[in-house]
């Protein structure tokens, strides 16, 4: 069969397997109870201080013309009607749980998931690790710029559409077969969810970069040196789908002391 023959249309429809998980995958996303793994894990030790960090990432950002300042009043609004006073200090006690959390993850001792919706939370994973505590100011703040972004929701959405329109194009305009109807899908859902990663890592580190110290910056500079040093010991295979999402911790560190000249041009 031909790459341009169509399939019988049962076939065909094949294709549509992968926009059709993304579509489940971006609902279940939304519904709280898809976090319960999250929300029966031990709070961190380390709670306090994350909560100090993103409350100050907020209160910087709940200024009017700020870049999240739309995004934070929103967030203020959908907070329940016992929630009183409207407050970033009472945001983050009705949304954000900071958990303790172990990791093989080559990039995150601390992530972000979660979601808003339906009364839902967001929460903040920390794997324990003394390589970590210096430069948590920089890493929770970057992880929590994924969250004022909706960045996993966004994604989702964008794999959804894109993999979808991949499907489409390809069987009723190229008239594809089905292999190469699941591989176009394939391919377009690979390099959408790495250009995507990839522009989210770089908003996230900018916001990070926005909202730290200088020395703050410094330890953000150390911790990239750490992981490059930590993924080299570890096989091109295990470290290629780290570098598919995530900028190359050289550039990440350029970004930062451009982040630090500037800083100092200011002062």
């Amino acid at each position: 069969m031909s790459l341009f023959t169509f399939a019988a249309p049962g076939w065909n429809a094949l294709a549509f397997a992968l926009p059709a998980w993304s579509v489940l995958k971006c609902l279940g996303s939304m519904i709280p109870q898809s976090y319960k793994e999250y929300d029966a894990l031990p709070k961190s030790p380390q709670a306090a201080t994350i909560y100090a960090i993103v409350q100050k990432a907020l209160d910087a950002e709940n200024v009017a013309g700020s870049e999240h300042f739309e995004r934070i009043q929103e967030m203020l609004q959908e907070l329940p009607e016992s929630a009183e006073p409207k407050t970033t200090a009472t945001l983050l006690q009705h949304r954000l749980k900071v958990v303790n959390k172990e990791t093989n993850s080559l990039d995150a001792p601390v992530h972000a998931t979660g979601t808003d919706a339906h009364g839902g939370k967001y929460f903040i994973a920390i794997k324990p690790d003394s390589q970590t505590e210096p430069a948590l100011h920089w890493i929770v703040t970057h992880e929590f710029s994924h969250i004022l972004n909706d960045d996993a929701l966004n994604l989702t959405i964008v794999k959804t559409c894109t993999s979808l329109g991949a499907a489409l194009f390809s069987i009723f305009a190229l008239g594809l077969s089905l292999p190469a109807s699941v591989a176009a899908v394939m391919v377009t859902n690979v390099v959408t969810h790495t250009m995507c990663s990839q522009m989210a890592e770089r908003s996230a580190d900018n916001f990070a970069n926005k909202h730290c110290s200088k020395e703050e910056l410094k330890h953000g500079i150390a911790f990239l040196e750490f992981l490059k040093a930590r993924k080299a010991t570890h096989s091109y295979a295990n470290r290629f789908f780290s570098m598919l999402l995530h900028p190359s911790e050289d550039s990440r560190i350029a970004n930062i002391r451009k982040a630090l000249l500037e800083k100092a041009k200011a002062a």
